[in-house]
Order: C-alpha cells, then sequence, then structure tokens
C-alpha cells in the first residue's frame, strides 16, 4: 500500500474541506496525487482495475494520471489532501475502511493549512507522515496479531 512505500515521498499542493450534493464527475488526467477521508456520504469510484466504494470513515488513496469516475449517491463531505508524490509506484486507486480514527488528524491539517505560511505547511507535512507512520503501525499490528502458522501457509 502507499503507506508503506519506503521510496516515496510527498509535497502538499493543498488541503480542503469538500462539501456537496449528490453528483457524477469524471476525472481524467490529473496531474496530482490525493489522499482524502470520507466523513459522510457515500461514492462510487469506477476506474480500468474495478469498482471502489467510499462510505464514512474510508481513506482514499487516488494516483496521479489515473482516470475515474466518481458517482456521489448521497449529500457527501470529505477532507482531500492534494500532493505532488516522487517515486509513486502505485497504479490503481485503493481505499482503506474504519479510518475513522483519523479525522482529528485531517481536521488539525485544514486549520493548520488555512492559517498558512511555513510553519503551518511544515506541520502538514509533519502530519502527513506521521499519518502514513500509523497506517503503517496498524497494518503491521494486524499481520502480527494472525498466527504465524496461518501467515506462513503451514
Amino acid at each position: 500500500m502507499f503507506y508503506n512505500d519506503r521510496g516515496i515521498g510527498f509535497m502538499i499542493k493543498g488541503i480542503y474541506r469538500v462539501k456537496g450534493e449528490p453528483k457524477e464527475v469524471v476525472e481524467t488526467g490529473r496531474g496530482h496525487t490525493a489522499l482524502s477521508i470520507r466523513i459522510k456520504g457515500n461514492s462510487r469510484i469506477i476506474q480500468k482495475s474495478g469498482e471502489l466504494s467510499l462510505k464514512d470513515g474510508t481513506l482514499a488513496y487516488f494516483p496521479a494520471g489515473i482516470d475515474y469516475k466518481r458517482i456521489t449517491e448521497s449529500y457527501e463531505e470529505y477532507v482531500v489532501i492534494h500532493l505532488e508524490a516522487f517515486y509513486d509506484t502505485q497504479s490503481t486507486i485503493v481505499s482503506l475502511d474504519g479510518c475513522e480514527y483519523l479525522y482529528p488528524i485531517f481536521d488539525t491539517m485544514c486549520t493548520e493549512w488555512e492559517r498558512n505560511g511555513t510553519s503551518g505547511y511544515n506541520r502538514c507535512m509533519l502530519l502527513l507522515y506521521r499519518m502514513l507512520d500509523e497506517l503503517n503501525k496498524r497494518e503491521s499490528a494486524s499481520v502480527h496479531a494472525v498466527p504465524s502458522v496461518i501467515r506462513s501457509g503451514v
């Protein structure tokens, strides 16, 4: 997953709170990567490799250059971070459910971004990498929670 790729690096281009009514959006040739967390509402993401469902608490990673259609089925609210990603090897949009615990980080990042200036940007970068670290730790903990006999297939 994108958050445990040691070679990837990010630069934040913008952080936005989005609220809106149901709609269909087609994205083609997007020049930036995006990381979003859905606070409210359901959407479907349709891409070449298949379809994803985004619901409350879903974290979604949209690599630059991936074409997709988003169908929002109800009122929605989410926070999105636009990024420039360096050495990104992710070739499809991916999502992770159950990420409500990240709401406070996204909320703080929005507040810091709105303050503007170098210190706000630096705090947002720090929070972004803390979030990636937390995702990686939780994934590692869930893998280690499975008995080694099951993990190894013995």
